[in-house]
């Protein structure tokens, strides 16, 4: 656990956000004159019963919370990747009702896409582009609705995903050592897999082994693009035009007027010149949109949510 600051002197919580994503537990934690984080390896609905998601994640908060304790003002938020239906959500919210001791209307379960939207827009509309090992395009109407576009997965892909830039690469690899005509692209992509003298047989043999994953030559396709490498250019550009695409039919779903906000987040969206290719190729099918980078975390959208159903009640 890494936690921000000490527990604060007071003996209730007021509110928690979390965020279940599949890779972390972020938890954000105020008692309504102080806040804190705090941060736990995964709790992955989509790899545990709710039963057992409910004990990890309340055993997580229970020790986040140290001193305080919950109460009948006391409220929690979370979104977790795999509760987008309403029955699991509601399966969700009786589960940690119980270990934690609260009712069901103290507790809102919902998606991590959506509490990053709120993150990013505090229920106002607008679109969230997410760019890391996947992606996916996901926005709020004018009431509140929420649609998507992509995510499909890595079996159907990804566009402009980490997943998707290092399988273009290999692609790439591959027929250049199949053209006899490899350059400094492809010596590079192949050092990052861990081969030392390219070959077609090597690089598969890597590409299938259990352990290897695309998505982690995204940053040396990345390091080639910033230093200008053609191929890398052409893989990048393509991979950010495919899901610009996505989020154009988006805006178009959603009826967004005037400059439709855009927010990308994910871990490419930390990369300067991804960032700057994505608004390229947005603004060549929307020229109206506003694209930004994600500046908050998507657990303090789960915590303002927690508040203001303290607040309504």
């Amino acid at each position: 656990m890494d936690t921000s600051t000490d527990h604060p002197p007071l003996r209730t919580c007021k509110a928690i956000g979390a965020d279940a994503g599949g890779t972390k537990l972020a938890l954000a934690i105020t008692d309504g004159n102080r806040t804190w984080h705090a941060r736990y390896p995964s709790v992955n609905l989509r790899t545990v019963s709710v039963d057992a998601f409910a004990s990890q994640l309340s055993d997580c908060v229970n020790e986040a919370l140290g001193p305080l304790s919950l109460d009948a003002g006391s409220h929690l938020c979370i979104g977790a990747a795999g509760a987008g239906t309403e029955a699991v959500a509601a399966a969700c919210a009786e589960a940690l009702g119980g270990c934690l001791g609260l009712s069901t209307e103290q507790i809102r379960v919902t998606s991590d896409a959506r509490i990053a939207l709120e993150a990013a827009f505090t229920s106002r509309p607008g679109i969230l582009v997410i760019a890391g090992t996947g992606s996916g395009c996901y926005g709020l109407d004018a009431q509140g609705r929420m649609l998507r576009a992509g995510g499909w997965g890595p079996g159907l892909g990804d566009p402009g995903s980490g997943t998707n830039l290092g399988r273009s690469a290999l692609r790439a690899l591959l027929a250049h050592l199949e053209a006899q005509s490899t350059g400094a692209f492809d010596l590079r992509v192949a050092a990052a897999m861990g081969i030392g003298s390219p070959a077609i047989a090597a690089v598969l043999d890597a590409c299938y082994a259990a352990d290897f994953h695309p998505s982690s030559l995204a940053p040396t396709v990345l390091d080639l693009f910033e230093e200008g490498d053609g191929t890398a250019e052409r893989l990048v550009q393509a991979e950010c035009t495919a899901l610009a695409e996505q989020c154009a039919r988006l805006v178009r779903r959603l009826a967004l007027h005037g400059a439709p906000p855009v927010v990308l987040a994910g871990g490419l969206s930390h990369r300067k010149s991804y960032l700057e290719a994505f608004a390229t190729a947005v603004t060549l099918i929307v020229p109206e949109a506003q694209v930004q980078p994600m500046t908050t975390e998507p657990v303090n959208g789960a915590l303002q949510w927690a508040i203001r159903d303290g607040a309504q009640r």
